[in-house]
């Protein structure tokens, strides 16, 4: 079944697996348009299903790209909390109220930017892996040997 289309005579689908390829669809479209139109592949003007993708379909420098983007959003972690606290207790660095207001929004600050920047990286990183996916399922299949 294609996107947008329906079961025969242009029902709604019943069964189980007719459903189940609408709701794929559904995704599917919803992927590529978040991706800027660039998602999967298409035939004929017709999208193809967005298959799920697996441990496989990332490529070695994915993984290090998503371990050093964990590794980084961890070591701010940690800096902030060595630096700021004694104890499991934060210690602000002035008596001051509006100080450490102020020292609490750039500490705030400091691991908002990097926890976002981790989620784009590996944001970025599962579409790559699955515009892989959309780019192999939109190959024509290999003819196969007479055996």
């Amino acid at each position: 079944m294609t996107v947008g289309a329906r079961s025969d005579n242009n029902t709604a689908p019943t069964t189980t697996s007719q459903l189940r390829t609408e709701a794929a669809n559904r995704l599917c479209r919803l992927h590529c348009a978040s991706a800027g139109g660039l998602g999967c592949a298409s035939t004929e003007g017709e999208l193809l299903i967005t298959p799920q993708t697996h441990a496989e379909d990332f490529t070695q420098a994915d993984v290090d790209k998503f371990h050093r983007l964990m590794t980084e959003l961890l070591a701010t972690c940690q800096k902030v909390a060595d630096d700021h606290t004694c104890e499991g207790a934060w210690t602000p660095s002035t008596a001051d109220l509006i100080d450490q207001l102020g020292e609490s929004k750039t500490l705030i600050a400091d691991i908002s930017r990097t926890l976002n920047r981790t989620r784009s990286g590996i944001r970025k990183i599962s579409e790559g892996a699955r515009q892989r996916v959309c780019d192999r399922a939109a190959r024509p299949p290999r003819p196969r040997e007479p055996r």
